[in-house]
């Protein structure tokens, strides 16, 4: 497709606001040859080995995704988007990856130029905005925050089992727990198969009310409810996790003493931006809580996981005072990536910076000060929302003020 046809100047305008990014060129990095090599790659895997970024390069509905993440592949240097593609390619560094493609393409459609991997003092931001129209340099970190590396993994080894139970044909929504109501590990291709045909001889003789437990080795497994279709329906026990205002502040922390210094001697500014997988309790209230300068704690919860989150003991605040950072940063932000656009960013400048960057505000660019009357009357908020048969449950208690004492979660 010629860079200068209608459909290329409507896929470039959607992502860009009209900004030519490179003339002559073709939008098409995730399409053409490498779409065609991953699927020639994945070509005789399992649906559960297959990497994300597939679907991606390859599914007719994904056309308006591939879109906008071409047009920040094309500004980005071959030799790095190599690297770029490369991760987004391993599972445990694509939504990372892709959370730096989708904070360049939101900035990208601001109409902010960008350079992605650029050095700077010795340090490699992930993105960085050469100055201009009175703005100095921005450096750009963007954090992604994952529950803990053993639940991820483990989540992964369950879908396999996943996959056979759901092959029963029996209409049943189940989940387990060990026998002795601990957290179950995903067990292995052996018992798994074991497993399963032991479900398949026991659950055509369950009745309602569905209060039997059903023991298989060292799993009990119960019944939620009936499945709407023919076959069995199975809720992978995933685990809560918490997170709290003090470790908001420690991964800011983490990237402040990594890139103030080069910002600084760079004569520029630095922006962090944090981000979260979907069922990370990290959140923009979180976030936002946290630099209203209370202490706040989230937590998910999956109900069929009996087992303490953490025990941590949190120390409350005397007063409500906005956090310090270091002069050199100039906003916090939040990304709330999309699918068929790049998705949102807020950031919120620091009335702490040495220099404070005005950004343009759009649909997908949100500039919010803060304030403590963010806080709504009484400090705290519950909500419960639900996915599949797993409730996950995430609540977000502030404390306006404490008096000092310390709280254990």
């Amino acid at each position: 497709m010629a860079s200068t046809s209608p459909e290329f100047r409507k896929r470039r305008s959607a992502v860009t606001g009209g900004r030519c990014l490179k003339p002559g060129t073709m939008i098409s990095v995730l399409d053409g040859p490498f779409a065609e090599r991953l699927a020639k790659r994945y070509a005789r895997r399992a649906p559960w080995e297959l990497p994300s970024v597939l679907r991606i390069a390859t599914s007719p509905d994904r056309e308006s995704q591939r879109a906008w993440l071409n047009a920040v592949l094309e500004v980005v240097p071959e030799a790095v988007r190599n690297r770029v593609l490369s991760r987004l390619q391993k599972e445990p560094n694509f939504l990372a990856t892709y959370n730096e493609l989708a904070t360049a393409a939101i900035l990208l459609k601001a109409g902010y130029p960008i350079s992605y991997e650029s050095e700077v003092a010795g340090r490699t931001p992930d993105l960085l905005l050469p100055a201009g129209d009175g703005r100095p340099t921005v450096l750009v970190e963007v954090s992604t925050r994952f529950r803990t590396d053993a639940q991820r993994r483990n989540e992964k080894r369950w879908v396999e089992f996943k996959r056979r139970v759901e092959k029963i044909p029996v209409p049943l929504w189940l989940y387990v727990r060990r026998v002795d109501l601990g957290m179950p590990e995903p067990p292995d291709s052996g018992k798994a198969k074991r497993v399963t045909e032991a479900l398949e001889e026991v659950l055509p003789a369950a009745t309602p009310p569905f209060n039997k437990m059903f023991i298989v080795e060292d799993f009990a497994f119960g019944i939620a409810s009936p499945a709407p279709g023919a076959h069995a329906l199975f809720a992978p026990p995933i685990g809560g996790s918490a997170y709290d205002a003090d470790l908001v502040l420690e991964v800011i922390g983490e990237k402040v003493s990594r890139y103030a210094a080069a910002a600084k001697q760079a004569g520029a500014v630095l922006v962090v931006v944090l981000a979260a997988e979907p069922l990370s309790p990290l959140t923009l209230d979180l976030l936002r809580t946290t630099l209203t300068g209370a202490q706040a704690v989230t937590m998910t919860i999956d109900v069929f996981d009996p087992t303490p989150i953490r025990t941590r003991s949190l120390p409350m605040r005397r007063e409500n005072s906005p956090p310090g950072f270091d002069s050199a940063v100039s906003a916090v932000g939040w990304l709330a990536p999309g699918i068929n656009d790049p998705g949102r960013l807020t950031l919120f400048p620091l009335a702490s910076a040495g220099q404070r960057v005005q950004f343009s505000e759009s649909d997908a660019l949100v500039i919010e000060r803060m304030s403590t009357a963010t806080l709504n009357e009484h400090g705290e908020t519950f909500n419960v929302s639900t996915a599949g048969t797993n409730a996950m449950a995430t609540l977000c208690v502030a404390s306006r003020s404490c008096q000092g004492r310390k709280s254990s979660m």
